[in-house]
């Protein structure tokens, strides 16, 4: 706070009235602004030295938090409280876009041979899955986006090659073992073009169901535990099919975007096969037990510099809108209060958001809870809020990037 006291004896009583006057009301606004309305366990952010490639991936379990170091390759992990990053065997040789997390254990890509690897954190076993059982077919870009790889529980999903004998388009790696185990699809490959057909999977332990969706304006659902059952379909045709941003499966819900020209969200029940319409979207996609969050895009008042307005809700219901255009600060070029590009729901029903990749003044950390938006100050920025881009988080940990441009490094939470 900027402070104008006069010189003279006579006023300094009055001078320090008013400063204290004004460091009360300062003190007030800071709460609306700051204060978490929830009654949760506080928490402190950890902003560490660890370098994070700007464009790499993050993904965060229980124990740990694994993170892509360089442009297309390079993985590194860390456990809470580490000063360093922790190395992975040949961690250089994988994709630092392309991998999953589940418990203790880091599923990984190999760009050179189109290969999947899963590398045991606690006992510093690395199990290779040949490639003739398992070839993926591409290795996406961004974490996103859809067709990079998915994990839920003990088991994480890929699309596969199929230009050979294999005709499993899709698998699923079971690593609840000390050695991992693929599921395949019998059927799902040339048989149905699905080369065309399944441009993004994603996978839902809760219902033991497998999404994947692409080019032929349908959702199909395989049951991974009883691999052999002909899948269901969901018709999206109405929708011009499955949109670019990565679908999010949980508890037998998919939130996804629709490939019209103006994409919209929607959320699937994949029971029932009941779309929920919301609104236009963009950006990012975020769901967990019913919860969900996206970014609108209406009108142009819902996007401003990078970020877009948060719209959160539950399943099967219509979102609540982040209102008004409140700055970050005293001005709109340090960001709105509820504008984001990319979110995190914990299993409790915590909300996080923040940017997308490298960071940029108006891509501001911001926690979210019944209806209120919450910033988190940071003395390193003017205004003193924390930046973040790329949040994840788990039951117990959040982790996310910190720092300026795309010079990125590590940040996390203990939740």
């Amino acid at each position: 706070m900027r402070e104008n006291l006069h010189p003279h004896a006579s006023q300094k009583r009055l001078g320090a009235l008013i400063i204290g006057a004004a460091v009360v009301i300062f003190s007030i606004i800071f709460l609306v602004i700051e204060a978490p309305a929830q009654k949760r366990k506080a928490f402190r952010i950890v902003k560490t030295s660890i370098p994070v490639g700007y464009k790499a991936s993050i993904a965060a379990s229980d124990e740990i938090i694994v993170f892509g170091t360089g442009f297309n390759t390079g993985i590194e992990y860390i456990r809470p409280g580490d000063k360093t990053s922790r190395k992975i065997p040949n961690g250089d040789t994988y994709s630092s876009k392309f991998f999953a997390v589940a418990g203790t254990k880091i599923i990984m890509a190999r760009p050179s041979d189109f290969t999947i690897a899963v590398f045991d954190t606690a006992t510093g076993n690395l199990k290779e899955i040949p490639e003739s059982t398992l070839r993926l077919r591409s290795i996406g870009g961004s974490m996103h986006m859809g067709g990079s790889i998915q994990s839920s529980g003990n088991y994480a999903v890929v699309i596969t090659d199929t230009s050979g004998d294999d005709n499993s388009a899709l698998k699923v790696i079971d690593i609840s073992g000390d050695d991992p185990k693929v599921i395949r699809f019998e059927g799902s490959g040339p048989d149905n073009n699905s080369r065309l057909i399944f441009r993004q999977a994603a996978i839902d332990s809760k219902s033991g169901l497998v999404a994947g969706g692409g080019g032929d304006y349908a959702i199909w659902l395989f049951d991974y535990k009883n691999p052999s059952k002909a899948p269901a379909s969901i018709d999206l045709k109405p929708y011009k099919g499955l949109g670019r941003a990565q679908m999010r499966f949980d508890g037998g819900k998919i939130l996804f975007h629709t490939n019209e020209s103006y994409a919209r969200a929607g959320i699937i029940d994949a029971v029932t096969g009941k779309i929920t319409e919301l609104s236009r979207a963009s950006y990012g996609l975020a769901l967990r037990n019913g919860t969900y969050i996206y970014f609108a895009s209406r009108d142009s008042k819902d996007s401003h510099s990078i970020v877009g307005r948060a719209a959160v809700g539950k399943a099967g219901g219509q979102p609540r809108f982040a209102t008004g255009q409140r700055p970050v600060g005293r001005s709109k070029n340090n960001g709105l209060i509820g504008f984001g590009a990319s979110a995190a729901v914990t299993p409790d029903g915590r909300i996080f958001i923040g940017g997308m990749e490298d960071i940029g003044r108006t891509e501001r950390f911001q926690t979210y809870r019944a209806g209120r938006y919450s910033l988190y100050p940071d003395r390193s920025t003017n205004p003193r809020f924390l930046m973040a881009t790329d949040l994840v988080a788990s039951s117990k940990l959040l982790a996310f990037k910190v720092g300026t441009n795309n010079k990125t490094t590590l940040g996390y939470a203990q939740l």
